[in-house]
Order: C-alpha cells, then sequence, then structure tokens
C-alpha cells in the first residue's frame, strides 16, 4: 500500500475516534468489512450514534455513494430498491428505477433490519449473498460494498437467525462507559460543537486497500492456529461453515490493513472473534445469572456486581493489575518491604494479570446490604469490636467466594476459560481500578471469562516478552520470546515454591486417605 493512503487512513481513524468515543473496535470492524466487501451488524440499544457512524465512514470515502433507511414492518420494497419505471411499464417490462438507491449505492445502513417484512428480508438475500438485484427480467450487478444493519434486539425466530448469519462483524455497541468520554459528550452538547470528521480518502483510495488486503501474508503457522481455534469453537458447539472461515480470514486481511499490517498475526483472532463467532447473549446472561443468586450465610448480601464487555474498558482495567509480582528463590526480601501496614511493590518484578484481558470481565465488590444475623448487625455499628468485624469480613469473603466458584464452574461447563485476579491497584491515592470504574463500593475480586489466546498456553503472557522484563533472574529464553510464569517454569520450582498438590492432606471420616 502506497504510503499516502495508509497516511490518509490513519488520519481518517484518528478522526473518527475523536468524533465517536469509546468505538475503536466498531471504527476498524466497519472500515475492514468495506474494504473487505463483507456485511456487517450493529447491535445496540437507540441513540449509541450508529446511523451516524456508519454515515460518517461511508462519507469519508469521497465519491462513493450511500443509502440509509429506517426498515418497518410496512417498508415496501419500492423504498429499497426505487419506484417501478412508469414508462418501461407501458411496454409491458417490470423495472425499477435503481438510481439513488439501496442497489445503486457503495455502501448501506439498514436500521431496524428485523423489523422489516418478511418480503423485504428475502428480497435482501440475493444483495447480501451475490450482491445482484433481479430488475425485471434483468440481472443487475449492484455497486454495494457493504450492507450494514443494525437493531436493538436479536431475532428468535429459526429463520431470521439464519439471515443474521449473513452478516460477519457483529459488535456490540454500549453507551459511553468513561467519565471523560460523558464529559466530552456532555460539553459538545452544550456548546453545540463536536469535532468534524475529515478525511482525504476517495473510492479510488478503496480500490487501493482492497489491492493492499488482497497481499496481506497468511503464514503456515497463521494458518495452523487459525484452523485449531475453529476446531476448538466448533467443540464447543458453534457450527461455523467452510464459507463462514473463509469469510473470517478475507475480514481479517482487511482488519490488518486498517492496522497497517502487511502480514496477518494471531492476536488478530484475539481482537475480533468474540465480534464475529461469539456465544449468545443468554450465556452472559445465565453466568449474571448464576454469580448474582449464590447462596449466602441467611441470605444475606455481602457484594455487588459489575460485568464488562468494553474491550476499551477491560484493557484499562488490565493495566492496572501490576500488582501481581513473579519471583524466584529468595527474592521476597527484595520485593516486599511492610511500612505502616502495607505492602510497597517493586515494580521491576511486576507484570500485569494476562487473565484479564478477557471477553467479559466479573468485578465484586464490597457491598453489605440486607443484613440479618445479630452478629453481623453490631458489626456495623460505629463502635463495633475488631471480633464482630472479623466475623463480618469473613462472611464477605465466603460469600464472595461461594460466587465466583459457582460463577467459574458455570462458565466451564458453557465452554470458557476463567481466570482470577485480585492483584490490582488499589490506593487511594493513585489511579486505581475503583476511580476508573467510577464506583462507590471498593473492589475486591476480577474474574476474567472468554476464550483462551489461541496461539498460547495459560503459562505465557500475551503482552510481555522477555526484554520487557528488566530483572535478569526473571527471564528465561531469548529477548523476542513471551514471557513465562516462573513459579511454573520446572518441576523443582514447584516443589520449592511448595505449589505442589502432594501437601494437602485429605481425610475420609477422620482416617487418613493415601493420595
Amino acid at each position: 500500500m502506497d504510503s499516502s493512503t495508509f497516511t490518509s487512513l490513519q488520519n481518517f481513524r484518528v478522526s473518527l475516534n475523536n468524533t465517536f468515543l469509546e468505538r475503536t473496535d466498531v471504527i476498524d470492524g466497519v472500515i475492514a468489512s468495506i474494504i473487505t466487501e463483507q456485511n456487517c451488524f450493529l447491535f445496540g440499544a437507540p441513540g449509541t450514534g450508529k446511523s451516524e457512524l456508519v454515515r460518517q465512514i461511508a462519507n469519508g470515502f469521497s465519491g462513493s455513494k450511500f443509502f440509509g433507511y429506517l426498515l418497518s414492518p410496512t417498508t415496501d420494497p419500492s423504498e429499497l430498491y426505487g419506484p417501478v419505471a412508469v414508462s418501461k411499464l407501458l411496454e409491458d417490462e417490470y423495472t425499477r428505477d435503481i438510481k439513488g438507491y439501496l442497489p445503486d449505492s457503495n455502501i448501506a445502513f439498514l436500521d431496524e433490519l428485523f423489523r422489516g417484512s418478511s418480503a423485504v428480508l428475502n428480497s435482501l438475500l440475493q444483495v447480501l449473498n451475490e450482491r445482484t438485484f433481479n430488475n425485471g427480467k434483468e440481472l443487475v450487478q449492484t455497486k454495494i460494498k457493504s450492507v450494514v444493519a443494525a437493531t436493538n434486539s436479536f431475532p428468535t425466530e429459526e429463520s431470521l437467525q439464519a439471515f443474521c448469519d449473513r452478516f460477519l462483524f457483529r459488535p456490540t455497541i454500549e453507551g459511553l462507559k468513561k467519565p471523560t468520554s460523558k464529559r466530552k459528550l456532555y460539553g459538545w452538547a452544550l456548546s453545540g460543537k463536536r469535532p468534524a470528521v475529515e478525511s482525504e480518502l476517495t473510492i479510488e483510495s478503496l480500490k487501493t486497500l482492497q489491492k493492499a488486503a488482497n497481499e496481506v501474508e497468511a503464514s503456515e503457522e497463521f494458518i495452523d492456529i487459525f484452523t485449531e481455534c475453529m476446531d476448538m469453537l466448533e467443540s464447543r458447539g458453534m457450527v461455523i461453515s467452510d464459507r463462514r472461515r473463509v469469510q473470517i480470514l478475507k475480514f481479517l486481511r482487511g482488519w490488518a490493513v486498517v492496522q497497517g499490517d502487511d502480514a496477518l498475526h494471531p492476536e488478530y483472532l484475539h481482537s475480533t472473534l468474540h465480534h464475529i463467532v461469539y456465544q449468545s447473549e443468554e450465556d452472559l446472561e445465565t453466568l449474571i445469572y448464576v454469580a448474582a443468586n449464590s447462596p449466602s450465610k441467611q441470605n444475606e448480601t455481602h457484594f455487588s456486581l459489575r460485568v464488562y464487555t468494553d474491550p476499551d474498558i477491560i484493557r484499562q482495567i488490565y493495566k492496572r493489575t501490576e500488582l501481581f509480582t513473579f519471583q524466584t528463590n529468595l527474592q521476597t526480601d527484595k520485593i516486599f518491604t511492610d511500612t505502616e501496614n502495607k505492602f510497597i511493590t517493586d515494580h521491576r518484578y511486576s507484570v500485569t494479570n494476562s487473565q484479564i484481558l478477557a471477553n467479559a470481565v466479573f468485578v465484586y465488590c464490597d457491598e453489605t446490604r440486607n443484613i440479618r444475623s445479630g452478629t453481623h448487625i453490631v458489626a456495623t455499628k460505629p463502635n463495633a469490636t475488631k471480633l464482630a468485624k472479623d466475623t463480618l469480613l469473613e462472611q464477605k469473603n465466603m460469600s464472595i467466594g461461594i460466587s465466583s466458584g459457582q460463577l467459574v464452574m458455570a462458565a466451564a461447563l458453557l465452554g470458557y476459560k476463567t481466570g482470577y485476579c485480585s492483584a490490582f491497584e488499589r490506593d487511594v491515592n493513585g489511579d486505581n481500578v475503583q476511580k476508573l470504574l467510577n464506583i462507590k463500593s471498593e473492589p475486591k475480586l476480577l474474574v476474567g471469562v472468554g476464550y483462551p489466546h489461541p496461539d498460547m498456553t495459560r503459562l505465557e503472557h500475551p503482552e510481555v516478552y522477555n526484554k520487557d522484563i528488566s530483572i535478569k533472574e526473571g527471564k528465561h529464553g531469548d529477548e523476542d520470546i513471551r514471557w513465562t510464569f516462573p513459579s511454573m517454569l520446572t518441576e523443582d520450582l514447584y516443589k520449592t515454591q511448595h505449589y505442589g498438590f502432594e501437601k494437602i492432606e485429605v481425610y475420609i471420616n477422620d482416617k487418613r486417605h493415601k493420595r
């Protein structure tokens, strides 16, 4: 790809992200879909800016034709394909004047897609699949590069679910989460000034980007990883046809171009697959139900639960988990200093918790409500004794433990991987997780849930390499290989650090069980 087109594309992305906050993955995915001529689907509540985002992306390629329409049960095919040409009708020819309508557009946006009648949706299948349109007796080749659809609710009918499968990239768009983003939006609303989207791209630039996508390299190693990933997902109940697998590979080439790359990398699978081949929203609802309805003493409430699926927020949480500390023998005294009942961590020995880079992060927060036990009621009094407070704390920790245990078990049964994290930033004076999430109650435990990185074991860190480790004894192997958790490297280290399960004693009816 020539440098000027690449520079224009990156400037366009920056401009879009400055205008449409917290939409990075959606922006990149829609552009990649247009480049590779794939259809995409935006799921989200009204007012999240779906139609305006697509319109601005389409307008970013000057010279392109955009068609947008809000579907309803009464939408007539003529509203999408154009009116019947009266002059031709007089000649006994039933054709439509398609100029300015869907078949004549390069990028189309169909809002509230599933509100359309069956006649309208059936007519769209040919456009979506073959990019053709039967205009009377003539088979017309449309100009469409990509059809972007949107809705705020997924269909339940099996036929419509199959229709939904015609759209490859399917991100969920939520309202703004970050306080800084909200303040920006409110400021724009009050001032009447919102950053304009600027672009130097043209419809000819799109041809250059498409050529670059076709030339993106896919190594044998990547193909092997991709195949294993697809097979793993199918083993968990996801049906991924050969056609869809090819479409995914094609889309990933467009994604690579958007990222400014000329080769496919395994991390692209981690960035995109949860927007393409994901389990239904029912899975997330199931996990939330399991976690929120766990047993507790006298049905007291000892925690609140927050769940995050936004990749940007999850990455920000991940950046604040550096209190995880790796260690080799005899390093403990170098790492921790106990001053005023506070542990000070030497960050040269610290690495972020990779299990938080998940598809969903469950945040357990300290919240005491519905207290019924007398021993717990007295613990809430201003003059409560240490014994009373410790008793209540024990129940709080037990409740979170039971709930998180049920959560990870349910997730495992649904085919997901999980990971615990309690080593995250809590310093009230620092940029902690509580401040990031803008919540009143203190976070106590993080649980990551999702699909594992396709080319890594749980012993490796996805974003840290040996070259990133400043402590010599913490490294292993070459500078450019992924860092591996040292406590899991060798059997000898297991034994030295007492990580083996041989130390656990088990008794059955007071008789020691030999293991």
